[in-house]
């Protein structure tokens, strides 16, 4: 594979987990926000007694979640990945590290920065 070739999958695979990287961080954004509106609609009823909640049940769905997460982390993954697919992986740690930049007008101060 010549320089040229590599160059352009390595930008294009970067520029492509960027893009992926800034949309899991909008939409993580959003299932985080109405995941905790529901633990905390949970927690009032709850404490009022209109339901009973298994948190046992809510706390091992939790350790289950992490501890798949965390054997995802111990993968080798650099010495099977392509240049394609190691740009990618890195376009997209660089996306969800960073915020886009949304130039809003003046008049629209109600609009945030993401």
């Amino acid at each position: 594979m010549d320089l040229l070739g590599v160059a352009t999958l390595g930008a294009g695979g970067f520029a492509l987990g960027a893009v992926i990287g800034l949309t899991l961080r909008a939409i993580s954004r959003i299932i985080l926000y109405a995941l905790g509106l529901y633990l905390i609609s949970l927690l009032v009823l709850a404490s009022f007694g209109l339901i009973i909640v298994n948190w046992d049940g809510i706390n091992s769905a939790i350790s289950k979640m992490l501890t798949w997460i965390l054997s995802i982390t111990e993968l080798d993954l650099f010495s099977s990945l392509g240049v394609l697919s190691l740009s990618t992986l890195l376009g997209t740690l660089y996306g969800l590290t960073r915020s886009a930049v949304v130039n809003v007008p003046q008049n629209y101060r109600f609009f945030k920065k993401l």
